[in-house]
């Protein structure tokens, strides 16, 4: 009996691969074979298919072909034999057989990311490194992305990879997601992982709340007394006092005697988180009597100024 030894190509965990064993009867005498059994370290993972009943023959110059089907049980390097009992004498021989089972494995990741407090319409963006890394034996293929939850509208991955896409063994690839808060309060989603590894669904927290700038004014009322013609400048004082910075978008004059009043103010303009901005406004009488005029500022506050 001439057996050869037997190896598989990388197969992914748990799948199977199905290959033949040939047992060459190189003599000039009839084999009976009695006995057919995988045995060894990992013999689990090799299983004798469809095997023939036993006792059966090989005749001499012929050979006979017993499939074998390598299911890995776990990562790396696997090994057993086929012990071959023939002949009423008790002759065996034993077959290696041997394989590399890959098991890719997305690797723990944050289970969360916090955005914080972030102003309501605004993109903020962050890049998730370490979230889609394999650690496991074999390339790991990555068959969705899906955002789900109460706000997925708010939170979107940019530049998305195509569908699937691989991570080669103790790679990994860095995830840039984008929050846009839709309302003035927390929101949250959902992005789920549905790949090979050995996890096959994983899924991250997102979340954050949004915001709108806030901010106060005074005084209520600005006054200019003249007398004698001359331009009077009175200033009035913006302050921010939220969470996320105030946009002053525009300024401008209106009312009854708008041509009697000026403001001059570079928008937009941004007044920082704490910060605060003195804006000028001069009065040069057109006529005598009473003028009345309001400042307008356009801001990116909910509520006006």
């Amino acid at each position: 009996l001439k057996p050869d030894s037997v190896t598989w190509d990388s197969t992914a965990y748990a799948t199977e691969r199905v290959q033949p064993v040939l047992l060459r009867n190189q003599g000039g005498d009839t084999l009976t074979v009695t006995t057919l059994t995988t045995t060894g370290a990992q013999s689990t993972d090799f299983i004798i298919v469809d095997q023939p009943a036993l006792p059966f023959l090989i005749l001499p110059r012929d050979s006979a072909r017993i499939m074998v089907k390598f299911v890995p049980r776990d990562r790396g390097y696997r090994y057993t034999s086929l012990r071959v009992v023939y002949n009423a004498a008790g002759a065996q021989q034993y077959v290696q057989l041997s394989g590399y089972g890959l098991f890719p494995n997305l690797a723990s990741f944050p289970t969360r990311v916090d955005f914080g407090v972030r102003k309501a319409g605004v993109p903020a963006d962050t890049t998730v490194r370490g979230i889609l890394k394999n650690n496991g034996f074999g390339t790991l293929t990555v068959r969705s992305l899906s955002m789900d939850g109460s706000n997925a509208a708010s939170f979107e991955v940019l530049n998305a990879p195509a569908m699937p896409f691989m991570v080669k063994a103790n790679d990994s690839i860095p995830l840039p997601i984008r929050f846009t808060p839709q309302s003035r309060a927390g929101e949250f989603a959902f992005l789920t992982f549905m790949s090979d590894g050995g996890s096959p669904v994983r899924a991250i927290y997102l979340n954050g709340t949004g915001v709108y700038p806030t901010a106060t004014s005074a005084p209520a009322t600005l006054r200019f007394d003249t007398s004698d013609g001359k331009t009077v400048t009175r200033a009035l004082l913006v302050k921010q006092t939220g969470n996320v910075a105030l946009r002053i978008l525009a300024a401008s004059i209106e009312g009854t005697n708008p041509r009697d009043f000026s403001v001059t103010l570079a928008t937009p303009f941004v007044v920082g988180k704490g910060d605060s901005v003195s804006i000028p406004v001069r009065f040069a009488a057109l006529t005598n009597g009473p003028r009345t005029a309001y400042l307008k500022l356009v801001t990116d506050m909910f509520s006006p100024l």
